[in-house]
């Protein structure tokens, strides 16, 4: 997946994730019907237990695909390592309750430039809907019956398909763009 938009698939992992800072929260490979793929991270908590907004982004993914919790649970991924340069197995923890699960995703594309100046894009989770009903998470929880909301998130999507990720050189920050509705 390369661009900005709404998109059907499936969950085909969601692994719990641990980043240097000592930040957590979970990788989630996505596949779509038609075969295209991306990969995001989504934080959750920072190392001194404070919650970050991606609590409630994985609390409207958990409504969305009909999940109450998540069992950490050894596995064997392929994932690609880049000393490598080619895809390996590697012991993770991830979420058995999330594989396989039918999700509608609206996903944001991020340019940046990577360490050696080149620029390179990810793709970022916006909000995510029930992949039948097009309900957004709220919608689910308040009991509608008719989805409303996605077309307004899917508006304020498009109104900012690209971000772009400031360098990390020119003042020692980093930003993220996250955008509205979950």
């Amino acid at each position: 997946i390369e661009e900005a938009g709404k998109y059907v698939g499936t969950i085909k992992h969601m692994e719990f994730i641990t980043a240097n800072s000592g930040t957590t929260g979970f990788e989630i490979e996505f596949e779509t019907d038609n075969r295209e793929s991306a990969s995001f991270s989504i934080w959750t908590e920072k190392s001194d237990g404070t919650s970050l907004g991606g609590v409630h982004k994985i609390n409207a993914m958990l409504a969305c695909v009909g999940v109450r919790g998540l069992t950490p649970t050894n596995a064997q991924l392929e994932k690609y390592d880049f000393d490598l340069k080619e895809r390996v197995k590697k012991n993770c923890v991830v979420a058995p309750e999330m594989a396989g699960k039918r999700i509608g995703l609206l996903l944001q594309r991020e340019n940046y430039q990577n360490n050696s100046g080149d620029w390179k894009f990810q793709m970022n989770f916006f909000s995510c809907f029930h992949a039948q009903s097009e309900l957004m998470a709220k919608e689910i929880v308040d009991r509608k019956t008719t989805p409303e909301a996605l077309p307004k998130s899917l508006a304020s999507l498009m109104a900012n398909p690209i971000t772009t990720r400031k360098s990390k050189n020119n003042n020692g920050g980093y930003q993220q763009n996250n955008g509205g509705g979950y």
